[in-house]
């Protein structure tokens, strides 16, 4: 593995430098390669804010030509990301800050312009089946498929078809995928959402899933509904990538064992082992809701309890912290 330390310090000879050396010391000692990045002699300008990065899907973006674009690539590379930066005057030096804001903004590419617009691309990257598109007047819009009712409103309208206090100058209707289970699922990869009821957790989760490679997401017992609007907003596009599931209780059984997989569930039990041991081929979790936790039906029907070590002063996570875990070890 390489790890990558990002030196916000002026100083070579300094005290985040004297602290940094017995670390990379250990790093040498357990094999690990550490890559010791000096901000200072990059030359990194300070982001722009021209938000030009965020209509770049397929690489950087950023339209400034400094030191940024090489120390990014090694972020990326990299396994592990240290800051080693004094802090003056409340703040991290001005390299680093440099740094932060545009890796932001060029890597995580959820800050587009306009959300609305955002969501529109992927629902259309995604091949979902538009129906109507309303939008503000000005709102640039991306090529529509042909039969794609498309309606321009003023803005205090479209405030009030739109289900948020400040719409981003676009809405538009689509149908949704159908949520009926296949006869077995596919891959080995999936997450049971037992009673989640809030729309946010929902997408949250729906989201996480995605980015960590499972195959679908399976709701029982009353989960939100997951083309909620807030759900879909929530998905960041990936209610248009990952296939979702409606199902009764009763029928998981059944489906789990046509399709090869085992049943675990997430639960502080005296039996349950640690997510670290557990061993996560070909399986599917159940997180139940923060009120009341898995039923007593699915629990009987798992095959082991799994839980995540935490420090014993607390006592959970909420349901999408717990999921972006369970994913990553899913992962490794």
């Amino acid at each position: 593995m390489k790890w990558c330390v990002l030196m916000g310090s002026p100083r070579k000879e300094g005290n985040t430098a004297a602290l940094l050396g017995p670390f990379l010391e250990e790093c040498g000692a357990l094999g690990v390669e550490a890559e010791v990045i000096w901000l200072y002699d990059r030359n990194i300008s300070p982001c722009l804010g021209c938000m030009a990065c965020q209509d770049v899907v397929d690489r950087l973006g950023c339209v400034q030509k400094d030191g940024f674009a090489a120390v990014f690539q090694s972020m990326a590379d990299c396994g592990l990301i240290l800051l080693a930066t004094p802090i003056y005057s409340f703040f991290c030096t001005a390299p680093m800050k440099a740094l932060l804001d545009r890796a932001i903004y060029a890597g995580v590419k959820n800050y587009g312009r306009e959300k609305g617009p955002k969501l529109l691309g992927e629902a259309l990257r995604w091949g979902a089946e538009l129906e109507a598109v309303i939008a503000a007047p000005g709102v640039s819009l991306p090529e529509l498929p042909r039969g794609v009712r498309v309606v321009e409103v003023p803005d205090g309208l479209l405030a009030s078809i739109a289900d948020t206090e400040t719409p981003q100058g676009v809405v538009f209707v689509c149908r949704g995928k159908p949520l009926a289970l296949p006869s077995a699922l596919e891959g080995g990869r999936y997450l049971i959402l037992d009673g989640v009821q809030d729309p946010g957790n929902v997408g949250t989760i729906w989201r996480a899933a995605d980015a960590f490679g499972a195959e679908g997401l399976i709701l029982c017992n009353g989960c939100a509904d997951p083309w909620n609007p807030k759900t879909v907003r929530a998905t960041m596009g990936a209610c248009f990538r990952l296939p979702v599931y409606e199902v009764e209780e009763e029928a998981l059984p059944g489906l789990l064992e046509r399709s090869g997989l085992r049943l675990y569930a997430t639960a502080l039990r005296e039996d349950a082992i640690d997510i670290r041991t557990a061993g996560l081929e070909r399986c599917a979790i159940v997180i139940g809701s923060e009120g009341r936790g898995i039923s007593p039906q699915l629990l009987a029907l798992s095959e082991k309890a799994i839980k995540i070590p935490m420090r014993e002063r607390c006592e959970s996570l909420n349901a999408a912290a717990a999921a972006a875990v369970i994913l990553w070890e899913m992962a490794r």
